[in-house]
């Protein structure tokens, strides 16, 4: 199908109630209910994240990497604290290879025990 011959719907709800309540979409950082919410939900939180924008990949020596990739520092360091709570640790680098963006950042994980936790 030709790109120029798709429809598109458009939704428009002008409701201040609706803007308050989707306004973290324009925030990069986990929101605060997230913080506050069961492991369960934040689980699923970061199942969600990391299925969206992370990836995992093996270098060949045995060692599996998953990583996400932001060039928001805010986001990543939210979640490497909630990855915290289960005892996850990261680390949070620059990505010197990106093209395309000069400033993304990657949440790369430390994983031995942990793969199967998500």
């Amino acid at each position: 199908m030709d790109i120029s011959t798709q429809q598109v719907h458009l939704i428009e709800a002008n409701s201040k109630h609706i803007a308050q309540s989707l306004s973290f979409l324009s925030e990069k950082k986990v929101p605060q209910s997230i913080f506050q919410s069961p492991n369960i939900v934040v689980a699923s939180f970061l199942r969600w994240l990391f299925e969206a924008d992370g990836c995992a990949f093996g270098n060949g020596r045995g060692r599996t990497s998953i990583q996400l990739k932001s060039r928001y520092s805010e986001l990543l360091k939210d979640v490497q604290l909630l990855l915290l709570y289960f005892g996850i640790q990261s680390r949070i680098i620059e990505d010197n290879l990106c093209i395309r963006r000069a400033f993304d950042m990657i949440l790369d994980l430390f994983l031995k025990k942990r793969i199967m936790l998500y």
